[in-house]
């Protein structure tokens, strides 16, 4: 479930009908407030189960999730999350691959290169550190 600012609006709006308290009222509003402040200094990157079916595993969505969680708590902040890593985690977690990425998705994802090549992390800093 995705949990956005209109998600929070209306679950705040829902909970205000329900107990007609001021104080409640004020708390709701003090967490709405919070979420614009920080919904306006922040992007958020998403990765789903769907994400890890693409790489050719074999997943209940509660074995996906655990490999999500572990990939958001354990992932190397200088790397950040990338195919590489979500097929290592998924690798490492066990999980059975029943088939190889999918060359149509994975020319897709190659596309944005000239050459069709991957970009790394590493050579993408050099690159705007030299701008």
């Amino acid at each position: 479930m995705s949990l956005d600012l209109q998600n929070i609006i209306n679950a705040s709006m829902d909970i205000k009908d329900d107990f007609q308290d001021t104080k409640v009222d004020e708390a709701l509003d003090m967490l709405v407030r919070h979420f614009k402040e920080i919904g306006e200094n922040q992007i958020d990157i998403t990765w789903c189960v769907d994400d890890i079916r693409c790489l050719g595993y074999e997943c209940t969505d509660e074995e996906g999730m655990e490999v999500l969680d572990l990939v958001l708590r354990k992932h190397d902040a200088e790397y950040g999350v990338n195919w590489d890593v979500l097929e290592w985690y998924c690798s490492d977690f066990k999980l059975k691959k029943t088939k190889e990425l999918d060359k149509d998705f994975l020319d897709s994802i190659k596309r944005g290169q000239p050459d069709g090549s991957f970009r790394s992390n590493k050579s993408f800093r050099e690159e705007v550190s030299d701008e």
